[in-house]
């Protein structure tokens, strides 16, 4: 959702997918490895952590290969399954990194759509998630 605004978040959708793909085919991914923890997790107790990490958009990496900086917290809420809930936030997310904008999709109404700042192109992402560590990484969809 964006902004929680219904013509905002349908316009990034657009414009993620490239109108090439359906809205429920294409996933926003994150992989994080190297996470720096303030202190090491314990159940129930909030660890702050900070990570510079590669994100996806309907299968599209940054146009220039680099990583997002990600700060956060992180919380053992399952020692028996280790599954942990991080709640992250991403500064500064550059949506033109990722090609998506209405310069990347296909159609007269995409055209429409660049005259109108709807979306802007450098915002804030909050992400709520539950990961588990892999055998080689830690990551989460």
């Amino acid at each position: 959702m964006v902004d929680n605004e219904k013509t905002k978040t349908e316009h990034f959708r657009d414009w993620a997918t490239n109108k090439k793909l359906k809205p429920g085919a294409c996933s926003f991914e994150a992989t994080f490895t190297d996470v720096k923890l303030s202190e090491p997790l314990v159940p129930e107790k909030t660890v702050r952590f900070s990570t510079e990490a590669p994100f996806t958009v309907c299968g599209r990496r940054r146009a220039d290969g680099g990583k997002e900086h990600i700060e956060g917290t992180a919380v053992l809420v399952s020692p028996e399954s280790k599954t942990i809930r991080i709640r992250a936030h991403v500064a500064k997310f550059n949506r033109d990194a990722y090609k998506i904008g209405p310069k990347y999709t296909d159609g007269w109404f995409a055209r429409v759509q660049s005259l109108a700042k709807v979306v802007a192109e450098e915002g804030e992402i909050d992400l709520t998630l539950f990961a588990r560590p892999s055998s080689s990484q830690h990551s989460s969809r």
